[in-house]
């Protein structure tokens, strides 16, 4: 008795795992937009490179140590997943909602985050190697020293919260961000983001 993705019938781990059979064994193009899993569902296990969900609900889900490679999971809704060093290698999360996602040790190689929110995101240890981070939206956001910042891509280094005129969020969240870069040693973008906290202080006393 299949699920069938809508809130009232939401799909289960077991949906799933016949879909991809049904699939030919893969995940790759298999297009899960828009649908609603079961809060809390566990897909580790099967491999998800290339799959699609882009908008679909996923709250709570369970994808610890997944393959997520060049997985669509744009405005998806991510919230609380468990992503723990999930591969998430250009996987596609522009405008996801990653509240409070757990991604200590995810690899986020190359992955696009354009837009997407991450109030409160655990990115403990996370590898964002030249991914793509402009306009997101980093309230909280955890990071460690092990974080790896050194090649994120941050665009015009203005991010979401400046944007959606949160401006001592803002100045918070770039405050953070140039510790960061100045305990690596990295001052020409510690410089980027201390410009960036001043103009968000002086935009909030306005």
């Amino acid at each position: 008795n299949m699920g069938d993705g809508t809130k009232d019938n939401p799909y289960t781990r077991e949906d799933v795992l016949k879909l991809i059979k049904e699939h030919g064994g893969i995940a790759e193009g298999l297009n899960l937009s828009g649908k609603t899993f079961e809060t809390g569902i566990d897909l580790r296990g099967p491999d998800l490179t290339g799959v699609i969900f882009k908008a679909a609900y996923l709250w709570d889900a369970h994808f610890e140590r997944v393959n997520l490679t060049e997985s669509h999971l744009e405005k998806a809704f991510l919230s609380r997943a468990h992503l723990e060093e999930a591969n998430l290698i250009d996987a596609h999360l522009e405008g996801a909602d990653l509240m409070d996602a757990h991604l200590k040790g995810a690899n986020l190689s190359r992955a696009h985050l354009e837009k997407a929110y991450l109030w409160d995101a655990h990115l403990e240890g996370a590898n964002l190697w030249r991914a793509h981070l402009e306009g997101a939206d980093l309230v909280n956001a955890e990071f460690s020293p092990e974080t790896r910042l050194e090649e994120t891509d941050w665009g015009n280094f203005i991010l979401g919260e400046e944007k959606t005129d949160s401006f001592s969020l803002a100045a918070d969240t770039y405050r953070r961000l140039k510790q960061w870069y100045t305990n690596a040693g990295m001052s020409d973008i510690a410089d980027k983001f201390s410009f960036r906290e001043m103009e968000a202080k002086r935009k909030a006393q306005n």
